[in-house]
């Protein structure tokens, strides 16, 4: 998926960011405080993260409360060092 597709489900996201790491540039969008599954509950909210390389979505990640789905290495490109 590109940038608009994902707007386009998702919306704009609350917050993005952009870093270029080698060739390529990755860029993560979050979605803060979302519902994470309306059919079940319209309690529950999650954090979704989706990042991009190079324009095209690379990853995504749920955070639930205080889990993390596998693959949280990913985001560590985005930490400030």
């Amino acid at each position: 998926m590109t940038f608009p597709q994902v707007e386009a489900v998702m919306g704009e996201p609350d917050r993005s960011q952009s870093v270029k790491k080698q060739s390529s540039l990755y860029v993560l969008y979050r979605y803060d405080r979302r519902l994470c599954n309306p059919d079940l509950s319209f309690y529950e909210t999650c954090d979704f993260f989706v990042v991009f390389e190079n324009g095209r979505v690379l990853e995504k990640i749920v955070k639930n409360g205080d889990s993390y789905s596998p693959r949280m290495d990913i985001l560590y490109l985005f930490e400030r060092r």
